[in-house]
This record gives C-alpha cells, structure tokens and sequence, in this order.
C-alpha cells in the first residue's frame, strides 16, 4: 500500500488529468476516491448559504468563499465543501492540483440523499482535526449543526436564528431564509 503522502500525491495527478477536470473528486480517508454527485434540494441549500456568506464576506473583507468546485486539502485528504471559507491570511495559499494546499477555516456540507453518514462525520472529523469549523446543514432536519475544535456541537433548527461565533464572527442568519 501507498504512503499516505504518496497516496495524496497520485490524487493530486489523477484529477489534474483532462478527462476529470469538469468532475469534482474528494479523497476520504487516505485511501477512497469519491466523486461528488449534484441533487437539487442540497445543491439550491448550499447556493443559498454560499450567497449569504459571500455578501458577509466581501462587506466585512475576510478572504474568500469557494462553492462545490473549491477544493482543499484536510490533512492528507482532498474535500470539497458545498461551501468553503478561507481568511485573508490564508486566500493565496498554494493550489495543487485545483486543490487549496491548506484545510479552509469553514466548511460547509449540505447532507445530500447519496451521502453516507459515515463518510461524512469522519470528514467532519478530519475538519475539526485540521482546525476547521463545520456547518453541516442538513434538509430533511431542517437544521443546522456547528461543529467547532474541542466544543460541543450545536444544533439550529428552522425556526431560530443562528449567530456564529468565531469564524465568521457576526454573521447571522435566519434559519428559515435558509429552507424556503
């Protein structure tokens, strides 16, 4: 078996080539390829969000926000968020391979009826491992989650208001804007 550097590294090769450079792929894990299917329900949710921190990104100048294209590297997997976050300090980190060469600073997955539970909270895993806080939104729940480095989640449902604390320090949305 590969190393998991070298693992990481074949990846980075692999994706690059032209045949899969309009396919979104992730790596879990060190060790299993999955692409990244589309479905409306999640796709429109994650456009949704992805709209709202942009307009709160760009007025407060924080970096930069990515959508279901924008890839990073979460330890020595690739993933790809319905919707990335990285800091000023971060946005002109390396790409490899379409990837960003550091783990974003907010990730946030949109549970889609093809995800597996258990591939997805082990990414939530290696987010909080790599520093990143997870917003996992989920559609059917009509909740969102906040996972955040050594906290307790927390749990919004469609009829509160969420205020984030930490990254995105300020940022507020009204739970039921987001399933309309």
């Amino acid at each position: 078996m590969l190393a998991t550097s070298n693992l990481a590294q074949a990846f980075d090769e692999w994706v690059a080539q032209p045949e899969r450079l309009q396919e979104h792929w992730e790596l879990i894990n060190g060790q299993k390829i999955y692409k990244m299917p589309s479905h409306p329900k999640s796709s429109a949710i994650g456009a949704t969000i992805a709209s709202f921190i942009v307009v709160y990104v760009r007025q407060h100048k924080l970096g930069v926000v990515t959508d279901a294209q924008g890839g990073y590297q979460v330890l020595n997997d690739r993933y790809i968020p319905d919707v990335g976050f990285l800091r000023a300090e971060k946005k002109d980190s390396p790409i490899i391979s379409d990837y960003y060469a550091v783990a974003p600073n907010l990730a946030v997955e949109v549970i889609s009826p093809t995800d597996s539970m258990k591939q997805l909270l082990n990414k939530v895993s290696n987010y909080l491992a790599a520093g990143t806080v997870v917003w996992l939104i989920d559609p059917d729940d009509e909740t969102l989650t906040v996972y955040a480095p050594a906290q307790p989640a927390k749990i919004f449902g469609k009829n509160s208001q969420f205020v984030s604390e930490g990254v995105l320090e300020g940022f507020i949305l009204e739970m039921s804007a987001l399933f309309e």
